[in-house]
């Protein structure tokens, strides 16, 4: 849905004729595989989700992030969202988000949160520091069902 969301406010933002290939997700190397997914399903190219490098943490890496951006734009690609992770399935990392959130905010680029793991970390005093810019996002997604260890399926998808 955050993607869907992305894609429209680009044709809004950019007018319906910019053209579907140069429509860009940019997500972390370790970001859920959903995300290149949901770009095949929207239609958009089969490499319009980038992958930006990450560093030592598993974390997406701010820097490596600004220059994903950069190379995007010095080619005529249009970032319309970037996917910050609060919670990676495989390492549990968090990527960070404050940062994220300011490269996103200076540039003009959606910020989504997959907080589909980390979510539940917000009712822990000791923990919910973690999720420290989260509150940048434009959209985040949670799936209480993993954060709390439910036995159902049970998620949100929560918009600005």
């Amino acid at each position: 849905m955050a993607l869907l969301v992305a894609r429209e406010a680009c044709r809004l933002w950019h007018g319906s004729s910019v053209e579907t290939a140069r429509r860009r997700i940019l997500a972390s190397e370790v970001s859920h595989f959903g995300v290149d997914e949901a770009a095949t399903i929207l239609g958009l190219s089969g490499d319009a989700a980038v992958s930006v490098p990450c560093d030592n943490r598993l974390r997406m890496d701010p820097k490596a992030l600004s220059r994903a951006i950069a190379e995007c734009h010095s080619e005529g690609l249009i970032p319309i969202t970037v996917v910050g992770t609060a919670g990676t399935t495989d390492f549990g990392s968090i990527d960070p988000l404050a940062s994220l959130g300011a490269i996103c905010r200076n540039q003009g680029i959606s910020f989504h949160v997959d907080a589909a793991l980390g979510r539940g970390l917000f009712a822990s005093p000791r923990s919910r520091h973690c999720l420290r810019g989260i509150e940048y996002a434009d959209a985040v997604t949670a799936n209480y069902h993993k954060a709390f260890s439910q036995p159902v399926s049970c998620g949100a998808f929560l918009v600005r």
